[in-house]
């Protein structure tokens, strides 16, 4: 494990010393516990938690408003499509909306008679 200079890396990594967050004494002394009571005072109460309904109720209900956004967001193309076609496209004759237009055939020189 030496490199083209001649350096032996695991030598190299023995020299630098490892470092332990509990200390260099952490085996031999265990650090102490840490008591709750030097964080949150004794005499502290949580306060309870309501009931799970009454928090999880409002998020269902906007849930259940977006999903139905969602669903109206969808429809509206084929309602407008049912619009026009009513207010519009049913007013126009059928060879028009099937661009089949009735008009006169050129005479073709193949065609003569």
């Amino acid at each position: 494990m030496s490199s083209e200079n001649g350096i032996n890396y695991q030598d190299l990594l023995r020299k630098i010393p490892l470092y332990n967050s509990y200390g260099t004494n952490y085996p031999k002394q265990i650090p102490p516990k840490l008591e709750l009571h030097e964080i949150v005072p004794l005499n502290y109460k949580l306060q309870p938690l309501p009931p799970l309904n009454e928090i999880f109720d409002p998020w269902i209900e906007q849930c259940d408003k977006l999903l139905n956004e969602c669903k109206e967001y969808k429809e509206e193309p084929r309602k407008f499509e049912e619009f026009y076609f009513k207010k519009y496209l049913s007013q126009i004759p059928p060879s028009l909306l099937d661009r089949k237009v009735l008009s006169p055939n050129k005479i073709s020189p193949t065609n003569n008679i």
